[in-house]
């Protein structure tokens, strides 16, 4: 198995996109890592640049039997 960036393990960058804290550095190094696929990396660049963590309910909640939407 080819690792070209051994010190990004998988937990390394699920750590990454799931810090609350946003690690500026880590972020970066994720962001760089061409070989991930853009839906990896690009949560990582969009980071760096707002600052902001992305609203992932609507893709974590499935709507109830009925249509209701528990996320309000």
């Amino acid at each position: 198995l080819k690792r070209p960036h051994p010190d990004w393990p998988l937990a390394r960058l699920l750590e990454t996109l799931w810090d609350a804290q946003g690690d500026q550095e880590n972020l970066a190094g994720m962001a760089s890592l061409t070989v991930l696929a853009p839906a990896w990396r690009d949560p990582a660049r969009r980071r760096l640049t707002t600052g902001e963590i992305e609203a992932s309910t609507a893709r974590l909640v499935t709507p109830t039997v009925g249509g209701d939407d528990p996320a309000g």
